[in-house]
Formats: structure tokens, sequence, C-alpha cells
């Protein structure tokens, strides 16, 4: 892979990361009944919002997504 290839490469995967969500999917158990929440960390403090059971495959495929390629990234 040439200088210029490795260079579009790194600007693609930047771009693709900035718009998948960051974060991670936790589960909480309350009176016997499961809830799931997208925990966010900035700027040192965490935050977390109420996510609906339909909506964590797709978030969920999306935060793996971004971890793939800030891995690759790395490397």
């Amino acid at each position: 892979m040439g200088q210029d290839e490795l260079v579009n490469r790194i600007e693609e995967i930047e771009r693709e990361i900035a718009l998948l969500p960051e974060g991670s999917i936790t589960k909480k158990k309350i009176k016997d009944k499961e809830y799931f929440y997208h925990r966010v960390t900035r700027n040192g403090k965490r935050s977390e919002k109420y996510i609906g059971f339909e909506e964590v495959p797709e978030l969920n495929a999306g935060i793996e997504k971004r971890k793939y390629l800030e891995d690759e990234l790395k490397s």
C-alpha cells in the first residue's frame, strides 16, 4: 500500500468513526426486569441514557464497528 493510499484509508476510517456511536451498552436488572442503557464518558464524566430493547442490536453493531475501526486505525 502506497503512502497516498494509506493517507486516504486513514481519512476514510476517521470519517466513518465520526459517524458511529461511541461508548458501550450496559444492562441493569431492576425488580426482575432488564433495562438497557447507552453509557458514554466525555470530559471525565459518565452519562447513561435509557435505550429500548429494540434499539440494542443496531446500537451495539455500531459500537462494535467503531471499536474495530479504531483498532485498525492504531495499526
